[in-house]
Order: structure tokens, then C-alpha cells, then sequence
């Protein structure tokens, strides 16, 4: 059980999104839980944290740890990133979207008419 400041604090922030404004001041919402200023304070905190991290030998998505020394991410972490990287291009190819910028593609081709000209 969290104590009584947690729960005010909690409390206060469950209103402040049902009123449509940021968890940490009065302003609107630009994200799901920060005005702008906020999300993107948060969003450098996180940058900063994931370039550190490997150089302290840890996966620079959640700080877990990093048994390959040649990654920058562990392999759970790896697995999750190509997974999702290989569904996105399934879903932009079925759209017919270029896979690089999601502009519209070349028909038959996987890439629009700027990157299919760019060299491998």
C-alpha cells in the first residue's frame, strides 16, 4: 500500500486526464500524459539514459543486461526490435507505402520514386 502523499499525488493525476491536462502542470495535453514542454523533457531524460547505458555494458533500451558485446541492445531486446521493424515494413508494403518514408510506392517496387533512385 503507497502512502498517503503516492495516493494524493495519484489521485491528482487521474484528474488532471480526465480534464485533458498535463500530469505535472496545468496545461494542455500534447501527449497521452504531457503538455509539450513536459513530454519533452521526459523524451531527453530518455535519449540521455539509452546513450549511456551502453557504454555501461547495459541494453540501452531498458538498462537490462547485455551479454553480447557487440550489440547495443540484449537479445530479448533485439528479438522485440526486429519484430517489430519486419511488421512495420509487412504493413507499409500492403498499403503499398515506401518502406523508407511511407510516401506512396512505385508500383511493383517497395520504395517510392526518391529512394528507389538512392544506392544501397
Amino acid at each position: 500500500m503507497g502512502t498517503h502523499k503516492t495516493e494524493t499525488l495519484k489521485r491528482w493525476q487521474r484528474n488532471q486526464l480526465a480534464k485533458g491536462l498535463c500530469i505535472r502542470c496545468t496545461q494542455p495535453l500534447a501527449t497521452s500524459r504531457h503538455c509539450r514542454r513536459h513530454a519533452d523533457q521526459f523524451n531527453e531524460k530518455i535519449k540521455r539514459k539509452q546513450k549511456r547505458r551502453p557504454s555501461q555494458g547495459l541494453c540501452r533500451r531498458t538498462g537490462c543486461k547485455r551479454p553480447l558485446a557487440s550489440a547495443t541492445l540484449c537479445p530479448v531486446h533485439l528479438v522485440q526490435l526486429r519484430k517489430s521493424v519486419q511488421a512495420r515494413r509487412e504493413a507499409h508494403r500492403a498499403f503499398g507505402l515506401c518502406l523508407w518514408c511511407r510516401r506512396p510506392a512505385l508500383a511493383g517496387r517497395a520504395f517510392c520514386e526518391v529512394h528507389v533512385r538512392q544506392p544501397a
